[in-house]
């Protein structure tokens, strides 16, 4: 893989190399890592605003942090792509208690988006055939969580990737919705085939939530969120006894029963039994996040089918890994 260094202005000015690690986040911490010699540092293209990308994909970011190692090393770390993402808000329009979308999905992210980015990031304008029908997006989210959250719901997920400019100029970085490929059938992860695979199973999770909403004492908006049996969320209580396991969620901010039921079923889905499986990958698979996968450990018999909700990918000294983490509640 080639990753691209621009100065501060996004003018491509070399290819990144001497690294001993290079290590970025995606779905998680959604940053980045690397290292060069303090012989090769140049701070034209190792500063702050700087970008490093590998042209066509989603690694990549904006260089904002810097320090001097005791080894003799300069370590750069900055957010991706989809950490600046992360790092706006959507807010409700004045006088509204939520922002409503409609139309083709790329429109509506277009719409979102606005300027907040500048001239880094477009969205594609072509018509991505998923179109959003009065989609409640919900109070004070991030750009990143309401465009997921609202994709999400139509089986569909955020596409982002780096186009380069004219030769040594200055690229963008694109978003679109496309829809979510199901690999399960095709794709199973498995010891069978030579990879570090890790299945984490919790049993213990959170099955009863008692959501707490705006007002004061007995005053106070109170819903009780349950898991069923299938996992799915509802407000009848399942599992009772020694097997209900019960939590509270303080969210006064929430002034109906509507917002507060939303997000409470968010956090419940949070804290509730899970599946969750690592694998590190070399053979040059390459999965996005949304995308889903199987998974299956042999001794224990655990088996998965989940969404890909993160991955990492690493580079040391010119070998590169790229880790995957996927994760369904029970």
């Amino acid at each position: 893989m080639v990753m691209i260094i621009t100065n501060a202005k996004g003018e491509e000015q070399a290819v990144l190399e001497e690294m001993d690690t290079f290590d970025l986040d995606l779905g998680d911490t959604n940053d980045f890592v690397f290292e060069v010699p303090l012989s090769r540092y140049d701070p034209s293209i190792h500063s702050k605003g700087c970008q490093i990308f590998a042209p066509g994909t989603e690694y990549g970011g904006i260089i904002s942090g810097r320090e001097v190692t005791k080894d003799g090393s300069v370590r750069l770390s900055g957010h991706t792509w989809r950490g600046r993402l992360a790092r706006k808000v959507i807010e409700p329009p004045a006088g509204q208690d939520y922002k409503v979308v409609s139309g083709e999905a790329n429109t509506v992210i277009r719409s979102l988006v606005g300027d907040q980015l500048g001239s880094l990031f477009a969205v594609d304008e072509d018509d991505s055939k998923i179109t959003i029908a009065n989609h409640q997006i919900p109070r004070y989210v991030t750009l990143l969580e309401g465009i997921e959250g609202m994709l999400a719901k139509k089986g569909a997920r955020l596409r982002i990737y780096y186009v380069q400019g004219p030769s040594n100029g200055v690229g963008a970085v694109h978003l679109c919705a496309v829809p979510v490929t199901d690999y399960s059938g095709e794709i199973e992860f498995s010891e069978d085939c030579r990879l570090r695979l890790s299945i984490k199973e919790e049993w213990g999770g959170i099955n009863h939530l008692i959501c707490l909403g705006k007002g004061d004492l007995k005053e106070r908006l109170v819903r009780h969120l349950y898991v069923q049996a299938d996992g799915s969320i509802g407000t009848r209580r399942h599992f009772t006894g020694l097997a209900e396991m019960t939590a509270i969620y303080d969210y006064k901010s929430a002034d109906d029963e509507e917002s507060l039921i939303e997000d409470g079923t968010k956090r419940l889905r949070e804290l509730a039994d899970y599946r969750q499986c690592e694998v590190s990958v070399t053979d040059g698979t390459e999965l996005e996040i949304g995308d889903i996968v199987g998974g299956r450990e042999r001794i224990t018999g655990a088996v998965m089918k989940a969404p890909i909700a993160g991955k990492v990918l690493k580079i040391q000294k010119g070998r590169e890994t790229i880790e995957y983490r996927a994760k369904e509640a029970d």
